[in-house]
């Protein structure tokens, strides 16, 4: 009947919104795939995480607006930082919380407090550091950082950025990257390592 449609139509164009701008376009950061709810490092769209409990969904959605490429003008940007705010405070902590916190943090490229959250757990801070690091100052600041704490988790994810870099980075600006005091047994293989990849 008529007023059977009517009442569908909306649940309809939900729905359409929901598949032309979360599965067609949804853009998310990849390291977001290591973290809860998630967290195995599978690559999903909207299409499959629909499937899952709708707390997921909301917490996906929220990682596509946060993580978007589109210009953000205030208006938009300062809505996405309060939805973000009010959830990762909250009392009581949820799956998916410390995902929100960082990607919020990479919309206002705030490197150095993300680096504080991802430190313990050295792949995702390279995940990390790989996707949003664009050139030799930024990776100075990750690699001064993770210096700084010195802890044996922090070391372990230096010297797999270190690797990293040595794969990616030309020698003379890998060369610019080292400590100024570090050990010649330590970073000669690297420094070796960068001259073999370029």
């Amino acid at each position: 009947t008529q007023s059977t449609w009517a009442a569908a139509a909306p649940q309809q164009r939900a729905r359409r919104l929901h598949l032309e701008y979360f599965v067609q376009d949804a853009q998310r950061f990849t390291w977001l795939e290591l973290l809860p709810p998630f967290a195995d490092g599978v690559r999903r769209d909207a299409r499959v995480v629909s499937e899952l409990p709708l707390s997921s969904l909301v917490v996906f959605k929220l990682q596509v607006l946060l993580c978007s490429r589109l210009p953000h003008n205030a208006t938009h940007t300062a809505t996405l930082l309060g939805i973000a705010e009010l959830l990762a405070s909250g009392v009581e902590a949820f799956v998916g919380q410390t995902s929100l916190v960082l990607a919020e943090l990479a919309l206002l490229d705030r490197l150095e407090p993300a680096l504080e959250l991802l430190l313990p757990t050295p792949a995702l801070a390279l995940a990390f550091a790989k996707e949003h690091c664009t050139d030799p100052q930024r990776w100075r600041v990750v690699l001064e950082h993770v210096l700084s704490v010195g802890t044996a988790d922090c070391m372990t994810a230096y010297f797999a950025v270190m690797r990293y870099l040595a794969d990616v980075t030309p020698p003379a600006v890998f060369a610019s990257l080292l400590p100024p005091r570090g050990s010649l047994a330590v970073y000669l293989p690297l420094l070796e390592q960068s001259m073999r990849a370029h």
